[in-house]
């Protein structure tokens, strides 16, 4: 009888035992499914948000002015030089009073010019040689 009584008591346990752990798998597997779909909301969220911060981006140039960017000014100026190069040069002015009009670039030029033509010059001259 003690024995018969100690195997039901350990068969009580261990029934008990399993009912809590088939208990403890079951709120896991609800636990991971909220998870899931949290994660998933969370996901959707951020994508929303992303959007959003898209929109917003996209609507500031038209709520405030135009910031110029440094590209804008690179492509400005270059534009800029471009319309002055193809100006026509007047024949009867040399070429110190066409770089006066701009007396701030007139020694940058003039150098440039000098180190250009240095460059170029006796290139030339020995290929005229040959």
């Amino acid at each position: 009888m003690r024995v018969k009584k100690k195997l039901t008591n350990a068969y009580d346990i261990i029934k008990a035992q399993a009912i809590k752990i088939l208990n403890l798998e079951t709120e896991n597997k609800s636990l991971k499914k909220e998870n899931d779909k949290l994660s998933r909301e969370l996901r959707e969220a951020e994508l929303e948000i992303k959007e959003l911060s898209k929109d917003k981006s996209e609507l500031s140039p038209l709520n405030s002015e135009k910031k110029e960017t440094a590209l804008d000014k690179l492509v400005t100026n270059y534009e800029k030089s471009k319309l002055e190069i193809n100006k026509p040069i007047p024949k009867d002015k040399t070429l110190e009073e066409i770089l006066k009009y701009n007396p701030n670039t007139l020694k940058e030029d003039t150098k440039d010019l000098k180190a250009y033509i240095k460059k170029e010059t006796p290139t030339r001259r020995l290929d005229m040689q040959k």
